[in-house]
């Protein structure tokens, strides 16, 4: 019989008193296995035997918009932007510093860059203090990237 108590994933908690059945065993076994298998068919996390990339790189325009996010078809890891054919630190006409390069990763925040999950990444501007600014989204400009499987 099955145990009166089950786990998040329904496989049984048997007691002492509990006199379990061969299916329920065969059951648990078959929830184990339907779970497992939908984890690893699950690309977004794991390469596939024909995409052994660890990595991707690109770029994308600047659209000066609040948030733009750039789409790669699977959850990063850890993403670093920076600014093509530029300097990643300048400073403006006031002396502000502009920053225009940024790194996420799992655990690691960076204001105007976030990893999506299972899309890619998304930018944006942002003020960091009174004088210095993120500039990840400046419209017009064109920035690199590189994504971590």
């Amino acid at each position: 019989m099955p145990a009166s108590k089950q786990t998040a994933h329904g496989l049984n908690l048997w007691t002492a008193d509990d006199h379990p059945l061969r299916e329920d065993f065969v059951s648990d076994n078959q929830t184990i296995d339907d779970l497992f298998g939908k984890h690893i068919a699950d690309t977004t996390l794991h390469k596939t035997p024909t995409d052994q990339t660890p990595l991707v790189y690109g770029n994308y325009t600047g659209n000066g918009s609040s948030l733009q996010t750039i789409t790669l078809g699977f959850n990063p890891q850890a993403v670093l932007v920076f600014p093509f054919k530029a300097q990643m630190v300048q400073k403006d006409s006031s002396g502000n510093l502009a920053l225009y390069s940024g790194i996420a990763a799992n655990g690691l925040y960076c204001g105007p860059l976030y990893l999506m999950q299972n899309q890619g990444f998304s930018v944006k501007n942002e003020a960091v203090s009174a004088d210095i600014y993120s500039m990840l989204n400046e419209n017009g400009k064109v920035y690199a990237y590189i994504a971590f499987r």
